[in-house]
């Protein structure tokens, strides 16, 4: 009614008064609104205010009986009970793939995994794998099989030859020294001085080339050469083999950084050394004067720089040279075989300064 009290339409339909809270709500939406009916939904129904003639509104209201609330909690039971199936599907879908799909994969996966740090294989093939993967499984089986037995194979015939090179650089190493004894036996025999001078050159070069043979068997490196160890070797052997080292009247200054080069562009490296340092044995330092012979090998950006030369009496070269010796002629002939830039000076002392290019990967140690 106009004056807010509420008349019920029927007599005997049990019908409540709804709370005061929603009949305000309602009559300030409708008053508030242009449309004539205004609606609230609830928990538990509904409720629809519309005005009509004589100032008057109609209130209805619809209440959730028992029957429409048993059916909606038996719908929610229901779609919580197949949540609840379809969750444990999933689960046991996961379960029976992890046991019969994956954790074979994943064994299998491990066994290569094994295999290749270890050289052991072991599918551990059981018959409650699907029938592909024990297929799989036994694939791999025989091919790691033959994969062992070929790496086996292998390594025994690298070995092997290892044991040939190592055989080889000994047997040359001793035939080179051989060779060098009886040059120098040849050359006792010898008067002419300058004969004799020229065995002893020969047997010089040949017994560089031995020291290289020899820190290659030392090493056991076959396919390179520590150049720190060889060249200082090689150096001492030389002034040793001089008979200078016991005097003391020269010395040797050699530095050098460690690092690893191919045989082959060691030997007309070695040979270079020796014949500079024979050199200034020979003519450096007369009447017993003393001094310092020196060799700086250092490798930078892919370049190799050589340096060797004395602080002796120095030398006088033509320029252009017209009349080389056989030693100025065999150092141009290496460094023309190294590819090499060969430049020397001969004021206040003499200095040799090769600079040549090294490939883009050194060489490493194979043992």
């Amino acid at each position: 009614m106009h004056n807010g009290q509420l008349l019920p339409v029927c007599s005997d339909c049990g019908w409540q008064s709804p709370p005061p809270s929603i009949v305000h709500e309602l009559k300030n939406a409708l008053e508030n609104s242009e449309r004539s009916i205004i609606t609230l939904p609830t928990g538990l129904g509904g409720y629809a205010l519309g005005a009509i003639a004589g100032g008057a509104d109609i209130l209805v209201s619809t209440q959730r009986t028992s029957m429409e609330s048993d059916a909606l909690h038996t719908m929610i039971l229901q779609i919580v009970g197949l949540v609840l199936l379809l969750v444990i599907g999933l689960v046991a879908v996961t379960l029976a793939a992890n046991i019969v799909l994956i954790g074979p994969l994943r064994r299998l996966t491990y066994s290569v995994q094994k295999w290749q740090m270890e050289g052991i294989f072991d599918a551990r093939i059981t018959r409650s794998m699907p029938l592909e993967l024990q297929r799989l499984g036994q694939a791999f089986t025989r091919a790691t099989r033959r994969l062992s037995r070929h790496e086996a194979r292998l390594k025994k015939a690298m070995a092997h030859q290892q044991l040939l090179m190592k055989e080889v650089h000994h047997r040359v190493k001793n035939n080179l020294q051989i060779v060098a004894s009886l040059l120098n036996l040849q050359a006792n025999q010898i008067e002419h001085p300058e004969v004799r001078a020229e065995f002893a050159l020969a047997r010089d070069r040949i017994r560089a080339l031995a020291t290289l043979h020899r820190t290659l068997y030392a090493e056991d490196a076959l396919n390179s050469l520590n150049m720190a160890v060889f060249l200082q070797e090689l150096c001492e052997q030389t002034l040793h083999i001089a008979g200078e080292s016991e005097f003391g009247r020269m010395t040797l200054d050699v530095v050098s950084d460690s690092f690893w080069m191919d045989p082959d562009q060691a030997v007309p490296l070695a040979l270079i050394v020796t014949e500079i340092i024979t050199n200034s044995i020979k003519y450096a330092f007369p009447d017993g004067q003393k001094g310092t012979i020196f060799v700086r090998l250092h490798r930078s950006h892919g370049q190799l720089t050589l340096q060797v030369g004395d602080n002796g009496v120095g030398c006088a070269w033509e320029d252009p040279p017209v009349h080389q010796g056989i030693g100025l002629k065999l150092i141009h002939a290496f460094a023309r075989q190294l590819k090499a830039t060969l430049t020397y000076k001969g004021e206040g002392g003499v200095q040799y300064t090769l600079v040549m290019r090294l490939p883009e990967t050194p060489p490493e140690p194979r043992k």
